[in-house]
């Protein structure tokens, strides 16, 4: 584990391949496997790769997340507040075993912030989008 920390860097250039069948199970895997306050599951996930959505999260965050455009998988992190008052806390905890589980896949990831109301996304309104989305692909030398 500490040898993937201390190697693991934010990626913002990714190869245009799709991620595997596998590869992909396996993070989704690891974001339901994420720890909750009081084991409460307040996240929501949504694996976005569809190259016209990819394009709509990147012009959502017109400074610095142009990138996400490119990208072959971007995981929006929704969290529930009604729920829990430590939401954000569950969240962030979930990217960031996102962030480490695709580097040990040997995937890139980067961080984007960017705070979209879950309501506008086409969500119940009661929620509220994680300010962060996560960015997953192959890595571009």
């Amino acid at each position: 584990m500490i040898e993937l920390l201390r190697t693991r860097r934010s990626v913002r250039r990714y190869k245009p391949l799709p991620l595997s069948a596998a590869a992909r199970a396996i993070l989704e895997e690891a974001a339901l496997r994420s720890p909750t306050s009081r084991n409460r599951e307040v996240w929501e996930f949504v694996f976005v790769d569809d190259p016209v959505l990819l394009k709509g999260l990147a012009a959502a965050k017109p400074h610095g997340g142009a990138f996400v455009g490119d990208a072959p998988l971007a995981v929006v992190v929704c969290g529930d507040e009604t729920r829990s008052d430590v939401w954000v806390e569950d969240c962030s905890i979930a990217c960031i075993l996102l962030q480490v589980t695709a580097h040990d896949l040997g995937l890139g990831s980067g961080l984007v912030g960017n705070h979209i109301p879950k309501a506008k996304a086409g969500h119940s309104p009661h929620h509220r989008c994680f300010p962060l989305y996560l960015v997953l692909g192959a890595r571009r030398q």
